[in-house]
């Protein structure tokens, strides 16, 4: 009797094991072939902001502009494989942003969020970074 109470307890195990793989397998941390990468939350940063994300893969440069209480500059220097792109540009408001490279199989999502700011000028901004990525060659 505790022979066959070993095989159910191990098989059960076993069981469990198979389904919890499973379950990992296919939680959102791939879907539809892309991996993604859990970068920090959403986070109200104060600006001037410069940071480095990814091992420096993704640097971020925003700062304020003076005279403007909805708008800031933006600076993203994106490497990914063997591709490498620069953008500056002036985001007005709330939008997302996205860095395709290596022919489509990276892809980086910079969402600004909320712009606080004092009466003149833009003093923090609601930021998100997500990074999706295909595995294999680039």
């Amino acid at each position: 009797m505790s022979r066959s109470l070993l095989l159910i307890i191990t098989l059960a195990s076993l069981l469990t094991l198979a389904l919890g793989y499973i379950a990992f397998t296919f939680d959102s941390e791939r879907i539809g072939g892309f991996h993604e990468v859990a970068l920090p939350p959403p986070d109200t940063v104060k600006l001037p902001f410069d940071k480095f994300y990814l091992k420096g893969a993704f640097q971020l440069k925003i700062t304020a502009l003076s005279g403007q209480t909805d708008a800031v500059k933006i600076k993203v220097y994106v490497s990914a494989g063997r591709t490498f792109e620069s953008r500056e540009w002036i985001q007005q408001g709330t939008g997302t942003i996205v860095f395709t490279l290596s022919g489509g199989k990276d892809r980086y999502f910079l969402s600004i969020g909320e712009m606080n700011s004092d009466g003149q000028t833009v003093t923090s901004v609601k930021v998100a970074l997500r990074y999706k990525f295909i595995s294999g060659p680039r």
